[in-house]
């Protein structure tokens, strides 16, 4: 991890979210296809302002090796999720994203965002942008962990503020961070969220909640 951008870029950047979701108000569709359409600007704006900024574009680390590592990795990680699960007292949470995948009204648009738009969006700004930043100030570890907690924190309301809810979070996005660095490609962990996301809506629809049996 060598980035060629700035902590001003990365406050910049998220400040940039802002218009974006203002923006996507405006689209005449539904709030869930609005978020997306927010992912999206702000998805297409990053790698402009970082070019336009330093003349340099962002390795993302795509290859076939990235492909294969992400798949599995995601695999590994619901088995280790749905192993903590089960050995622990895991409340089973009834979120707003729930209830929208039961209504079945927005499925098409709700699968994108949960495994494409959402994965995408988050790990470029948790692992794509500040990770690398807080690994050359800080070292992995807490480059890692620097990134993994707000992370969690930011699916906290969510969740219901349920603390074993947000600590398996935290722990996914540390796996997710740990793929990152040991591969140094950002699309590796972006195929590893979404797989892990992916079977996770899955299995939900097939009526089999893989976190909590």
């Amino acid at each position: 991890m060598n980035p060629f951008w700035t902590y001003g870029d990365l406050a910049a950047l998220t400040l940039l979210f802002v218009p974006c979701a203002l923006l996507a108000r405006l689209v005449p569709a539904s709030e869930m296809a609005r978020q997306v359409a927010g992912y999206g600007m702000w998805l297409f704006l990053v790698p402009g302002w970082l070019y336009a900024r330093h003349r340099q574009r962002m390795d993302w680390g795509v290859s076939k090796t990235a492909w294969l590592v992400g798949l599995f990795a995601g695999l590994a990680l619901m088995a280790l999720a749905a192993a903590i699960a089960q050995l622990t007292r895991y409340p089973d949470i009834d979120t707003p994203l729930r209830r929208l995948i039961d209504a079945r009204r927005e499925l098409p648009i709700i699968a994108f965002a949960v495994v494409i738009a959402g994965p995408m969006t988050e790990e470029l700004y948790f692992r794509g942008l500040a990770q690398p930043l807080l690994t050359r100030s800080f070292g992995p570890w807490t480059g890692n962990l620097g990134v993994a907690v707000p992370f969690g924190i930011l699916h906290a309301e969510q969740l219901q503020m349920s603390i074993p809810n947000v600590a398996l979070i935290v722990m996914a996005g540390a796996c997710f961070g740990a793929i990152r660095y040991r591969f140094d490609s950002l699309f590796a962990a972006m195929v590893m969220h979404s797989v892990y996301n992916g079977l996770l809506l899955g299995g939900y629809l097939l009526g089999k909640n893989l976190l909590h049996g």
